[in-house]
């Protein structure tokens, strides 16, 4: 046996098993998926408090009011901590409370297994909430005053992804207001897929500020009882990122603040834990709070707070007492992650010195600040000191709210769900891009699955940034799949083999599901569409998902596509294979061109008993767009040579301008011209092959070959071979190729097998000569009378060449803005159809 094909089969048996071994990540996942497959322990709540870092905020607030709650006293209590430095003293011993390290094996175990989860933050990316019983109740830690998820600036597209998920997984969003709820849901992209309750009664934590004993706490803190408090909360430095240097400065604005407001004021620290633990190894005079103490309990206490561009002022707002804001770097924050507010709608003095500062403070009288009421009206209107109960109530016992409301805030448009591949540069993407942009966006809400890796493809940034602006972009989370080992041989089966044979013994169809659950959470799709229809995991996700309709696309020949040799490879057998196997799960099989469905339809219909779901729907060209970029590049002339681009003049780290410049197309030479990946399926070899003989004869002819791909290096040896360098131009991928194609005169496709071949309509569409092989997709658009069809011989293809250069044939006129139109309701009536 191949040594190579040994090795293979050998990691196939054994890396399921062998993997969570050495790894823990997936020794974590591995927990997880197997304790999924218990019963869900009732009567059990898992709480986690900023990613296990502390015992505090709105989660601690909930605990201790559902732990004095008789209606719990049967209930287990698990909390989830980094440390265990962070139990509170109080609970330490309690019977039916229990810690766990949040990076231990108990806590896959706990998050799959308790009935109930609350946070303030977000699970791990392996976090999938059951059906079967779980609810997650999500008390998000405060509202936000710098920019979060998507919002902030200059943040990677996608930053949000596990947030996102896990919002779309929550059932009882908590929240204070109608501005936290729009800005936290809308910063995540959740806002019309949230799908579970908004329960807008208040903040949790803020029900600590209420009714505490003031004395005991200073006594607690060891602070004097004489001295007005100012507490100084600033929040982390995003721009400097050094702990000892950002609290060494601090600590130097307490001790100065300090000076300047006298001794009947008391000014202390409370940092964030970095800061924190650096000034506690300094020597210095300043108050410092222990990081322990619940920052709420700590507003109780405080006659003034100082803030920066933390979100605590929210909080302090209920309190009706003296809020301070002291701005080092506003700008720099402003430019560099943005806020929500602008400083004119902040509640409270804005200070730009130590000394604006004390002097506000020393002014600031200690009645009640009328100016703060409508910003508690906007912001804090429920905090009241009964929250929690409010939200216990709801949450756990379904009793409507006396105080504030509850409601959804997921559309009632159609939800499309489509997954359209890895916005790669290639026909998939360009056509997806073009078709979706036309929807009725009034109609359907439309979310687009990217699991494409950007720093990979930086290019699919600019993709997906010509997506309609409404259109909701969902990014996987964590590993492929959460499975126990007997499901990831189901899995790797599928793959190998398609849903047949073998792979009958494993519940395929439930292993997809789930991870269709973990993508999606609890939204609820009208229609799930493979428009992709290459990748078997993400169809069998759509396939086996729980959408209420399905279709997968077919963009070309595919039993020709699954045998397609590359390299003495084939690239798509396995995808395809699978993806065979899985067709009769979708309602709909959408080919993309009348020759490439009767291919299909010949090849699979009977075969595969899906003969009834198939249709095609042409791809939509954009005229419109078209037309526009035809004419929009700029041309500059080097040595006498005019050059043309439309790509933006950038300058490298020395100062140089760079430009890609393209030759100009001569009117003295007959150019000719072709578009698409440069790929062995394209065929491009065939084209310079059949244009060494035309140049043989007609010597002012020139070659653009627009494109990039894997075959660039042997077609340019070809071309050098051919001694053609002088005739053929390799422009590579060009976002707008519109305007060159149309100086040129001829546009040739050489493909071996296409599905519709929109290049061949976007040839024509600027007022092209066309030419291509015969084959199915451009036969059906040429064979009307719009260009010439030829055989897929080099001979052959040179004598069309010429003779279409030297013909006065006029063919028929291309109306693009009338196939638009036909070719956009083709696919909404597919949509009306898919029921």
């Amino acid at each position: 046996m191949n040594f190579k094909i040994m090795k293979r089969r050998l990691g196939f048996i054994v890396e399921p098993a062998l993997s969570p071994i050495k790894n823990k990540a997936k020794k974590m996942l591995l927990t997880y998926a197997r304790a999924s497959k218990k019963p869900i322990k009732k009567k059990t709540i898992l709480f986690e408090a900023y990613l296990g870092k502390s015992m505090t905020g709105n989660s601690y607030a909930l605990f201790q009011e559902i732990y004095q709650d008789t209606r719990f006293k049967d209930f287990t209590f698990i909390w989830s901590l980094d440390s265990f430095d962070s139990i509170q003293v109080k609970y330490k011993s309690a019977k039916n409370v229990k810690f766990i390290k949040r990076e231990s094996t108990a806590y896959p175990e706990a998050l799959a297994r308790s009935e109930y989860l609350v946070t303030d933050t977000t699970f791990p990316h392996y976090f999938n909430k059951r059906t079967d019983g779980q609810t997650y109740i999500m008390a998000w830690h405060g509202t936000p005053y710098k920019t979060i998820g998507k919002d902030i600036q200059h943040t990677p597209v996608g930053a949000h992804k596990n947030v996102m998920k896990n919002m779309l997984h929550t059932d009882y969003f908590i929240s204070p207001s109608k501005f936290t709820t729009t800005t936290i849901l809308n910063s995540q992209d959740a806002y019309d897929l949230f799908s579970g309750v908004v329960i807008e009664t208040g903040m949790p934590r803020t029900d600590m500020m209420f009714g505490t004993d003031i004395t005991k706490i200073k006594a607690q803190l060891n602070l004097p009882l004489d001295k007005k408090i100012v507490l100084y909360a600033p929040t982390w430095n995003d721009f400097i990122k050094n702990a000892t240097v950002t609290g060494g400065q601090l600590a130097t604005d307490v001790i100065n603040l300090q000076k300047q407001l006298g001794s009947d004021y008391l000014v202390c620290l409370k940092a964030h834990y970095l800061e924190y633990n650096a000034i506690k190894e300094m020597t210095t005079a300043v108050t410092l709070i222990d990081n322990s103490i619940d920052t709420n309990e700590l507003l109780s206490i405080a006659d003034h707070l100082i803030t920066d561009y933390s979100s605590i002022f929210f909080d302090y707002l209920p309190l009706q007492k003296p809020i301070h804001f002291y701005f080092k770097n506003y700008e720099e924050f402003e430019n560099g992650r943005g806020f929500y507010l602008e400083q004119n709608e902040l509640p409270g003095t804005k200070s730009h010195t130590i000394e604006e500062l004390a002097t506000a403070i020393l002014s600031e009288s200690n009645s009640k600040p009328l100016h703060y009421e409508q910003e508690i009206k906007r912001f804090s209107p429920y905090d009241d000191g009964n929250v929690s109960k409010r939200i216990i109530d709801k949450a756990f016992f379904n009793i409507d709210l006396t105080v504030g409301s509850t409601y959804k805030t997921v559309t009632k448009k159609e939800k499309l769900l489509f997954y359209s591949g890895l916005f790669k540069n290639n026909g998939i993407s360009e056509s997806f891009i073009r078709m979706s942009n036309q929807l009725d966006y009034d109609k359907y809400h439309v979310t687009v699955v990217v699991p494409t890796n950007l720093k990979k493809n930086p290019g699919a940034l600019y993709l997906l940034e010509r997506l309609h602006p409404e259109i909701t972009l969902l990014f996987p989370v964590g590993n492929r799949i959460n499975a126990t080992i007997q499901d990831q041989y189901g899995y790797k089966f599928f793959l190998n083999r398609g849903y047949n044979g073998i792979t009958k013994k494993f519940n395929i169809p439930k292993i997809f599901n789930n991870e269709f659950h973990r993508l999606v959470g609890n939204v609820h799709y009208n229609k799930a569409i493979d428009f992709s229809g290459y990748s078997a995991y993400y169809g069998a996700i759509l396939g086996f998902s729980d959408a209420d309709h399905k279709a997968v696309f077919m963009h070309s020949d595919m039993e020709k596509d699954k045998e397609r040799v590359v390299k003495k490879k084939r690239p798509n057998r396995l995808n395809l294979q699978a993806m065979f196997s899985i067709y009769p799960y979708f309602d709909k099989l959408v080919s993309v061109s009348e020759t490439s469905y009767q291919a299909n339809l010949k090849k699979l219909g009977g075969k595969l008993r899906v003969t009834d779901k198939m249709t095609y729907v042409v791809n939509y060209l954009d005229a419109e767009r078209i037309s526009e970029l035809e004419d929009q590049f700029s041309d500059f002339t080097i040595d006498g040579h005019t050059l043309l681009t439309d790509t933006v003049m950038d300058e490298d780290p020395q100062g140089v301008v760079i430009v890609k410049g393209i030759p100009e197309p001569r009117t003295t030479h007959t150019n000719y011209v072709t578009l698409g990946r440069l790929s062995p399926e394209k065929n491009q070899a065939l084209l310079i092959k059949a244009f060494s003989k035309v140049v043989e004869e007609k010597p002012n002819s020139t070659l653009y070959i627009i494109g990039d791909g894997p075959q660039k290096n042997s077609l340019v040896n070809l071309v050098n071979s051919l001694q053609l360098a002088d005739h053929v131009i390799f422009v590579g991928h060009m976002s707008n190729p519109f305007f060159l194609l149309k100086k040129c005169d001829i546009f040739v496709l050489t493909s071996s097998y296409e599905g519709q071949a929109l290049v061949i309509l976007e040839a024509l569409a600027v007022g092209l000569k066309v030419i291509s092989t015969d084959i199915p997709g451009p036969d059906n658009i040429l064979k009307e009378g719009y260009g010439e069809l030829v055989e897929a011989t080099d001979i052959g293809l040179a004598k069309k060449m010429i003779t279409v250069s030297d013909s006065s044939t006029t063919y028929k006129k291309f109306d693009a803005h009338a196939y638009d139109k036909k070719a956009l309701m083709m696919f909404e009536s597919m949509l009306e159809q898919l029921k």
